[in-house]
């Protein structure tokens, strides 16, 4: 065994062995524990990459050495720290908002989820084509979610981005108040969710769907009585096998016919190739992009000039030896916009202030939103920070404004 493999197995064993001891501690499923197992999979699955690569013969893993994983780990570990302490016990007791709001906020859901879905979707899409892997491929590269067949921009598929995060919370909070009617309401707009994904051709917002399960059944699974616990698990189950069908089937439309690897090396590559890219390049990338891809907005905000995507971001930093287009995590993400040193700062400062919020005996809905936005960009960052960009930005802005309105909103405490 040479030295560079018994870096990447070592590295996979403190990551393991980093979730065990947390789970010895818990002896419970916990948001803490989904993010640690996730990461400890993906760390087993950079070993099978880096000892079976060269799989496409683009990217060449050597040269690993030590710092860069004792870098990632430390920040990575920082950065779980608040929701280690995220537990669900605390939502006993938990202070809502106001039901009239969150009534409207969820009919208002469910109406433009139905009317997206049947402006866009039934009008472009026969329902047997979304799980046919020639037509979803075909989608990849022909569609755009907020945009119509002629360029012009689909209100309603900006206002359903607008939910887009709150889906899985809003559909637990009504099932455990007993409004059965909005809860099947919500599970309609999930259903329209995976189908939009499908009929886009876009896997990463199937995977965004799945991601946010975990974290609302664990956060309300408290809240719950037996009965209810089985009807959610069996509503899970049957979407979670809508949404596998789907993936499986759009994967295999865009890469099933090709001889030189298999859907399997193309699962492992997207899955584990974060901590060799990140161990080879994120120490000397060749350059910084100064918040050009995490934090537009802000450059825009300051007369900056930013790009309007990947393309043209190329052409502006043409020294950057590796780039957004393969995985290095939230945190090469962050690392490759503003360096090493900010980026530690950075989320040592807001790890810091979460621990604070998150350490206190009773949570309201606000500070679930809070636990459900640092759990996406911790979950969604095994690949790259989950709010980048100008959407994702506006995106970041759409759930802060929810975490204001439901601690603006909550004057009363619900007893269990």
């Amino acid at each position: 065994m040479n030295s560079e493999i018994f870096l990447v197995i070592l590295n996979s064993f403190v990551y393991i062995i980093t979730f065990l001891i947390y789970q010895r501690k818990v002896r419970t499923i916990q948001v803490g524990s989904v993010i640690l197992l996730l990461y400890a999979i993906v760390s087993i699955g950079s070993v099978y990459l880096f000892i079976s690569y060269p799989i496409w013969g683009i990217w060449d893993f050597t040269n690993i050495t030590i710092f860069p994983f004792i870098y990632l780990y430390v920040i990575l570990l920082i950065s779980f720290k608040p929701l280690l302490i995220f537990t669900s016990d605390k939502v006993q007791g938990m202070r809502m908002p106001k039901s009239s709001i969150m009534d409207w906020i969820s009919v208002l859901i469910i109406i433009i989820y139905l009317g997206f879905f049947f402006q866009t979707i039934l009008s472009s899409f026969s329902i047997g084509d979304l799980f046919n892997a020639d037509i979803l491929s075909e989608n990849h590269e022909d569609r755009g979610e907020t945009m119509t067949m002629e360029g012009s921009f689909n209100v309603l598929g900006i206002l359903k981005n607008i939910f887009s995060d709150v889906l899985w919370v809003m559909f637990m909070y009504n099932w455990v108040c007993g409004k059965r009617f909005l809860a099947f309401g919500l599970i309609g707009a999930i259903v329209v969710a995976i189908f939009t994904s499908l009929a886009w051709g876009s896997r990463g917002s199937l995977i965004s769907i799945i991601m946010q399960m975990p974290f609302a059944i664990i956060v309300f699974r408290p809240l719950l009585n037996s009965r209810q616990k089985k009807q959610v698990n069996f509503t899970v189950l049957a979407l979670l096998v809508m949404i596998l069908m789907g993936f499986g089937a759009l994967t295999y439309g865009r890469f099933g016919d090709n001889v030189n690897y298999t859907l399997t090396d193309i699962f492992m590559y997207y899955l584990s190739s974060n901590f060799l890219m990140f161990n080879n390049y994120i120490m000397d990338p060749g350059g910084l992009r100064y918040g050009d891809r995490v934090f537009p907005l802000l450059r825009m905000l300051f007369g900056m000039d930013t790009s309007s995507g990947f393309s043209e971001r190329r052409l502006l930093f043409p020294r950057l030896i590796i780039d957004d287009s393969q995985f290095t995590f939230f945190v090469g993400d962050f690392c490759l916009d503003f360096g090493l040193v900010f980026t530690f700062l950075f989320f040592l400062f807001f790890a810091a202030v979460l621990y604070k919020v998150f350490k206190k005996k009773v949570y309201d809905m606000g500070d679930v939103l809070l636990g459900l936005l640092w759990y996406n960009i911790l979950f969604f960052g095994f690949t790259l920070f989950v709010y980048a960009e100008k959407g994702g930005n506006i995106r970041l802005l759409y759930l802060l404004f929810f975490i204001y309105l439901f601690k603006r909103f909550t004057p009363n405490v619900i007893k269990q």
